[in-house]
């Protein structure tokens, strides 16, 4: 049988996924506030790109989707957790295919995992989002445009995963039993 490649940074992540996309947006957001000075002394207001008014509304968007995508995830998870059980009974040796087989082993629970931080993920960009827009009268210009930029990322890091996931998943139905 061949070896499977390790990945260690993509095993990390996906075994810390919140705390990996906290630093990943820390690190952003500390570099943009080094950075976007310089971007405006020279004429490149990069944060500025649209008005408050329309930042205002795409947060509303961005809030409403987070909480869609956190439907969605669950949605997929509840598939997941019924495929895992009409499988169940059949058990580890009875497995017909690489899905059903995979469903015997213990990356199932890492599979659920990776679903449940990103729920935890995205609810917790939700509250972020939702306060944020409840203060967004009281929030300078910058850190407004911050948090909206910010939280953006972490939603597109929390869907990936899950997506990325999602499709490994589907890609074992095509492989033969091993």
């Amino acid at each position: 049988m061949a070896r499977m490649k390790k990945y260690p940074i993509i095993d990390f992540y996906f075994s810390n996924p919140i705390l990996c996309d906290f630093i990943l947006i820390t690190i952003l957001g500390i570099f943009g506030l080094f950075v976007y000075p310089y971007l405006i002394q020279f004429g490149f207001p990069i944060i500025k790109i649209f008005s408050r008014e329309v930042a205002l509304n795409y947060m509303s968007y961005l809030t409403s989707a987070t909480v869609t995508l956190i439907g969605f995830i669950i949605a997929a998870l509840t598939i997941l957790i019924t495929v895992k059980s009409s499988l169940k009974a059949r058990g580890f040796e009875d497995a017909k295919n690489a899905m059903e087989y995979l469903f015997s082993t213990d990356t199932y629970h890492h599979i659920v995992e990776i679903f449940i931080k990103s729920i935890v993920e995205l609810f917790i960009l939700f509250v972020v989002l939702y306060i944020s827009w409840l203060v967004e009268g009281n929030l300078l210009d910058k850190c407004f445009y911050f948090i909206l930029s910010l939280s953006t990322f972490g939603v597109f890091t929390a869907v990936f995963r899950v997506l990325y996931t999602l499709f490994s998943v589907l890609k074992l139905e095509k492989l033969p039993r091993v």
